[in-house]
């Protein structure tokens, strides 16, 4: 199970390089290195089941955690096309999509661009707060997930996402139809371009 995560808060105009790299080497560096790592394993084997925790946040952007979604997007983008390519080798892979957990996530490890640019406040400013406040309240229990996850080990056809909470649910649900409306809107102009 590959399990990084840096939270990181902030616009993406406040964001820093530095700031950036360093989300992206944990949540997303980190991950591959550690999936290549055990790749050979597994083929070698015929078998295994990769679970990539990510986060509800890759599947669906928020305003102030614009590089936390990237990096998390990413995990999911590579995890799509990895399972394509291990699924005949007899390994299986599903991507976690977490929402809010009472964890110290949004406690001390939650990390906050240094730079603060007052025309964000109403948006990221407000997603910083937002983050600050739930501490310690989140809807998630830890040990339910973790009941849940092993639980997806056991089926012998597991989901390619398994997202966890109500949270999590909804901001599926909402971007699906986000995407749905855009499709449904835009289909005349997206295939009138073809030759």
């Amino acid at each position: 199970m590959n399990n990084a995560g840096l939270g990181f808060a902030g616009a993406i105009e406040e964001t820093s390089d530095e700031e950036t790299r360093a989300v992206f080497e944990a949540n997303f560096f980190g991950v591959l290195a550690l999936t290549r790592a055990f790749l050979p394993l597994l083929r070698q084997q015929k078998s295994g089941h990769i679970i990539q925790i990510s986060s509800h946040g890759g599947f669906k952007a928020f305003a102030g955690f614009g590089i936390y979604n990237a990096s998390k997007s990413a995990l999911e983008g590579f995890s799509e096309a990895l399972v394509q390519e291990i699924a005949p080798l007899g390994i299986q892979l599903t991507i976690v999509e977490p929402g809010p957990f009472r964890t110290n996530f949004a406690g001390s490890s939650l990390k906050f661009a240094e730079q603060k640019i007052d025309d964000y406040l109403a948006t990221a400013g407000a997603f910083r707060e937002k983050l600050k406040s739930v501490d310690g309240v989140q809807e998630g229990d830890p040990s339910k997930a973790a009941t849940a996850i092993y639980n997806l080990t056991t089926l012998d056809n597991p989901p390619l996402r398994l997202p966890l909470g109500k949270v999590a649910v909804h901001s599926l649900t909402s971007k699906l139809a986000s995407v749905q409306t855009d499709l449904d809107n835009c289909r005349d102009v997206a295939e009138s371009v073809v030759y």
